[in-house]
């Protein structure tokens, strides 16, 4: 049985196997020895196993997606068919879109989803940077990733054509308390302290982190709507003074773009991972114009 697990035909057939007609058929009469793959198939609202033990039905579910725990052929994403694979942690994990679903254009509807959009364009940023994707697997917020976590936290605060200040990249942690920041199209500079939480102090070296969001483009006729850019950076040592003076130089090709626009929504936050010990403060949101 070992010398056909490793064929790549068979592990196309196991990895799809909860899309196949045959399904039924193999469920009552056929052993798959050590696949250690899970699936949960939406078609014939099942949840599925392939393990050490064989195949099995559990009892039905309805509404339900496939996770594969462990992949034999590496990790996927993407579309195919019906079905859209994601990356979650170690895990790929399959969602079965709906036949014949009804896409509503109404008003309501082109917004909420203009709205996911660029919340999921802001998660997508925001867990690039150092220290966010262990800060928000840390925490008991509502999602199964940092990335979902980021989502659903910010899927209220986002506009449908504009990021605000009251989006964030990080949960609620130590609070930081900005004196001044300035944001150009050369560079970002910000003063701020981080208060004090016991034995949750922040103490350098850690993780700067900078969110931004130009917006309002000079020339209204322009396919340029907006620039969105995550800026990472470190603070290595204590200035000795009250204040932290925090200052980065931006990238020669968003500065290129920035000076198109007129306004723009700046989000920092500082994160510190030692290990298992993972800290962080509160998003400083802001708008200044350019």
């Amino acid at each position: 049985m070992h010398f056909i697990q490793k064929s790549p035909l068979f592990r196309f057939l196991a990895l799809f196997i909860a899309n196949l007609q045959i399904i039924e058929y193999l469920v009552n009469t056929c052993d798959i020895h050590a696949i250690f793959i899970r699936y949960i198939s939406e078609i014939y609202q099942y949840e599925l196993f392939i393990c050490s033990s064989g195949i099995r039905k559990s009892q039905e579910r309805s509404n339900i997606m496939a996770e594969v725990i462990k992949s034999v052929i590496g990790k996927l994403s993407g579309t195919l068919g019906n079905m859209v694979f994601r990356n979650i942690g170690d895990k790929v994990v399959i969602y079965m879109r709906p036949h014949n679903q009804q896409i509503s254009y109404s008003e309501d509807s082109v917004k909420n989803r203009s709205r996911f959009g660029m919340t999921s364009l802001l998660a997508t940023r925001a867990n690039k940077l150092p220290g966010i994707k262990e800060v928000w697997n840390s925490v008991n917020a509502e999602g199964r990733s940092a990335y979902t976590k980021l989502i659903k936290a910010n899927a209220k605060s986002t506009d449908a054509e504009c990021l605000t200040v009251n989006n964030k990249i990080t949960p609620m942690g130590n609070s930081l308390k900005v004196k001044s920041f300035s944001l150009t199209p050369q560079k970002f500079v910000i003063e701020y302290r981080i208060e004090d939480k016991g034995i949750d102090k922040i103490l350098p070296p850690y993780y700067a982190n900078l969110v931004f969001f130009c917006y309002d483009n000079k020339n209204p006729e322009s396919e340029r709507k907006y620039l969105i850019a995550e800026v990472p950076g470190d603070v290595n040592a204590d200035e000795g003074t009250e204040y932290t003076t925090y200052e980065t130089v931006l990238n020669s090709a968003y500065s290129k773009i920035m000076v198109q626009f007129k306004k723009a929504v700046v989000l920092f936050a500082v994160t510190k991972v030692e290990g298992k010990n993972v800290r962080w403060t509160t998003t400083f949101g802001a708008e200044t114009d350019l």
